[in-house]
């Protein structure tokens, strides 16, 4: 362009030295800043800001910092902008202290805060689990403006559901809806989500409810997590005529709402039925991806089912998927318990829907699993040496250190309560149906 003549202005740079941030170059657009000065073209504060915005997204703060203060020199004022993305970088590193000084500097500048800035200043400290100064923070606006939007609400009531405080969110729904703030599609999935999670699905589907008598249009999200919850609380038949349903309301399933019906029927020890429903993704235009053959993999293998799990995984590798971690980790443990002469059918239905398992102690859990391993001689390393497992290995190392339940990435199925049931000297409680199994690994517990 300049070669032909053409002038080049503040906002063509502007443009370039963006591209190139984005990018990753830096350099290049600090180099581009040079040029322009030397044709007599001065930065100006959208040029600084996007210089900021770029140091701070490669955690290079204190460079950040360093251009606020060049802006300074130069006679051109941070404006808000230029505030909230110091805000921002340091509320995602978790330094709040940074960011309320950073705040608190911006007004005494006379640089008024906007409702942007209050909203990643609480959406900091709810990810910090700070709630408590989250909601200080909420009713200062309240009093003294900027006023609080939809984004404000949902991650407030976001983090109330984060911490199980689904009824505070609840009630601050209530609240937004009092001010005249409209909820959107997003809110509705934060309750719904924070409701089924909570077991709370008598109040998840009369919300659910509520969005259909509103005229909302529903997105296949809400669906999503509706299914996920009835489905999770074992309400398998209900999720099923929910799936059923989509079509009658013109949506259409998507992976992962059939990677949802698939964990579920397994849970409930319908592994055929959810095969079935896995090799039918095609015909609705869904062909399963990654997640779905890892959910289906590791279905059949909680319920016993050896040969099919494997012919599903060489099919996926065929395809171009890859096992994830639990998958892995389990067919792993598979061919290291086989190669001990261990009958792995029976150490599988531990994991399988009729033999649930109640987690009364994990402490005590974790204790049994340690002598199992210590009798057994089974350790990390030698998982290691047999499988080259370097990623999984910190999976195995939560059998040691962590709670029973993250120890299979959630995928553990709740139990029901049990008829008859026995608690062992582990501090465990088992169904009935388990100790009629006898095997290694059930005597070493």
């Amino acid at each position: 362009m300049v070669d032909n003549n053409i002038s080049l202005n503040i906002v063509t740079y502007n443009i370039l030295i963006d591209a190139h941030c984005k990018d990753g170059m830096i350099v290049d657009a600090v180099n581009i800043v040079g040029t322009m000065r030397k044709r007599g073209i001065e930065p100006d504060v959208i040029t600084y800001n996007i210089l900021v915005d770029a140091h701070c997204r490669e955690g290079m703060v204190s460079e950040a910092e360093n251009i606020v203060d060049t802006m300074r020199k130069q006679g051109i004022e941070p404006n808000v902008v230029t505030y909230n993305t110091l805000i921002k970088d340091h509320c995602l590193r978790d330094r709040m202290a940074e960011a309320r000084e950073v705040l608190q500097l911006m007004i005494k500048k006379g640089c008024a805060p906007d409702i942007r800035s209050y909203n990643i200043m609480i959406n900091g400290y709810c990810k910090a689990e700070r709630f408590d100064e989250a909601m200080e923070l909420f009713h200062e606006i309240s009093r003294k403006g900027p006023v609080p939007d939809t984004v404000t609400y949902n991650t407030l009531m976001q983090g109330m559901c984060k911490l199980g405080r689904v009824s505070t969110a609840c009630e601050l729904f209530r609240k937004m809806i009092a001010s005249r703030q409209v909820p959107d599609i997003v809110t509705f999935h934060i309750l719904l989500d924070g409701l089924c999670k909570r077991g709370k699905l008598e109040e998840a589907l009369k919300l659910f409810q509520a969005m259909w008598n509103s005229e909302l249009e529903l997105s296949i999200v809400c669906y999503n997590i509706l299914i996920g919850g009835l489905c999770k609380a074992g309400h398998i038949e209900v999720g099923k005529e929910l799936f059923h349903k989509l079509s009658v309301n013109g949506l259409k399933p998507d992976v992962y709402t059939y990677a949802i019906m698939v964990n579920g029927f397994c849970n409930e020890g319908l592994a055929d039925e959810a095969y079935q429903l896995f090799r039918s993704m095609g015909d609705n235009d869904c062909l399963p991806n990654s997640c779905c053959y890892n959910v289906m993999i590791q279905g059949f293998l909680r319920n016993s089912y050896t040969l099919k799990a494997t012919q599903l995984l060489t099919e996926m590798v065929s395809k171009g998927f890859s096992a994830d971690l639990c998958t892995a980790t389990f067919c792993n443990l598979y061919l290291y318990l086989s190669s001990l002469g261990w009958l792995f059918s029976a150490y599988w239905s531990l994991y399988s829907a009729p033999m649930r398992i109640l987690w009364e102690n994990p402490q005590h859990f974790n204790a049994s699993l340690q002598k199992f391993q210590k009798t057994q001689h089974f350790t990390c390393q030698k998982l290691e040496q047999l499988a080259g497992l370097n990623q999984q290995l910190q999976q195995v190392k939560l059998i040691c250190c962590q709670s029973a339940k993250d120890v299979t990435c959630g995928l553990l199925p709740k139990s029901p309560s049990a008829a008859s049931s026995i608690i062992l000297d582990g501090g465990i409680m088992w169904v009935s149906e388990w100790t009629a199994l006898q095997n290694a690994v059930a005597q070493q517990f």
